[in-house]
């Protein structure tokens, strides 16, 4: 039995990253296409990360499993309990577990997973910079994240996506 490694387990899935500026609607379309994959009777896992808006400012950020649809808050501008400080945010411990876990079961055996987003907390190591690493591993056939513009270099560089499909806002779903 012919055991592939690590690169090329990477060659054979297909990687998509959808990428746009912050508040450009990555969340929104990744929400959409995650109904259409299920539509079509496709197996989708991993994490989506919807922002909630009052009064015109964006407040918190929920982990929601995509195959179990539960959710907890992610991150928020205001002081939560049982969380860690990046940033202008609070991160929870319990949203940020919740995400771990559901990207960390795209290793599984799902058609399409979603990783809603690798941003500054991932690439200094923390945030779900583990178990996205874990995921690619062992990749499922078709992976999506999204990324803001700004950081597409930085991401690239520090989890050594050396081929993937680049995919914008008013993309079609892959």
């Amino acid at each position: 039995m012919y055991i592939y490694s690590h690169e090329e387990r990477l060659m054979v899935a297909q990687i998509y990253m959808l990428i746009g500026d912050v508040n450009s609607g990555k969340s929104s379309v990744l929400s959409k296409w995650v109904d259409e994959y299920k539509e079509e009777g496709r197996l989708v896992g991993g994490v989506l990360a919807p922002a909630h808006w009052f009064k015109g400012e964006k407040v918190y950020y929920d982990a929601v499993d995509i195959e179990t649809g539960k959710r907890h808050i992610f991150a928020s501008t205001k002081p939560i309990s049982e969380a860690e400080t990046f940033g202008r945010f609070w991160f929870s411990k319990r949203g940020k577990q919740l995400a771990e876990r559901a990207i960390t079961k795209i290793k599984e055996n799902y058609d399409v997973g979603i990783v809603d987003e690798i941003g500054p907390l991932e690439l200094e190591g923390k945030g779900l910079a583990r178990a996205f690493k874990a995921v690619l591993t062992h990749p499922p056939k078709k992976l999506i994240i999204s990324v803001r513009e700004s950081l597409v270099d930085d991401v690239v560089s520090a989890f050594g996506l050396n081929r993937f499909e680049k995919l914008n806002v008013l993309s079609q779903k892959p």
